[in-house]
């Protein structure tokens, strides 16, 4: 919720640019270790919720130890160490300048502005880059315990109608797992 908490939506864009990166760990051990081909994590900003979402791509004979590695890298997201002071500033200089990029077309910036205007007001996109610079690890260590780790979620696979049985169960074992107290 980017009116109510909007230290937690600049973290989560943050969080979202670390996680995405190719080289950061959460894609080494997912998605370069061959597990699934495709892993994202990725906040929307919006005025009362904003949606947290992880979207992979993997095989049907990698599902269940793909969803296993997911849920062990969602726990160690909430371990002090996991985001650097260089993964931080890698992630705000990218997301600045990503930023001044849309600015460089008169359609990217009509519909950034448009978009920031319709959700939160225009004074949080003028002070947009400024109020990333302003995170911390621990604003980012905040964000995820407060909405990532341990928090309810709901679970998804678009899969062939012949493994729909086989993925229904691996999801289920998943959601039994998860739900577990830790």
């Amino acid at each position: 919720r980017v009116t109510a908490d909007s230290v937690d939506g600049y973290a989560a864009d943050v969080v979202s640019e670390i996680l995405n990166d190719p080289d950061s760990q959460f894609q080494q051990r997912l998605v370069e270790s061959g597990l699934f081909s495709h892993a994202s994590i990725d906040y929307l900003s919006l005025a009362h919720v904003g949606p947290i979402t992880f979207f992979g791509t993997t095989t049907r004979a990698k599902f269940d130890i793909a969803l296993t590695a997911l849920t062990r890298e969602l726990a160690m997201m909430g371990d002090d160490d996991y985001f650097s002071e260089s993964d931080l500033a890698f992630a705000k200089k990218r997301r600045a300048v990503d930023t001044a990029m849309e600015l460089e077309t008169s359609d990217g910036m009509a519909q950034s502005l448009s978009y920031w205007w319709a959700v939160t007001g225009l004074d949080h996109y003028y002070g947009y880059v400024d109020n990333l610079d302003a995170r911390t690890t621990a604003d980012l260590h905040g964000y995820v315990k407060r909405y990532i780790v341990g928090r309810p979620f709901v679970m998804g696979a678009l899969t062939p109608s012949a493994d729909a049985k086989l993925a229904q169960a691996y999801l289920q074992q998943f959601i039994d797992f998860s739900s577990m107290p830790q």
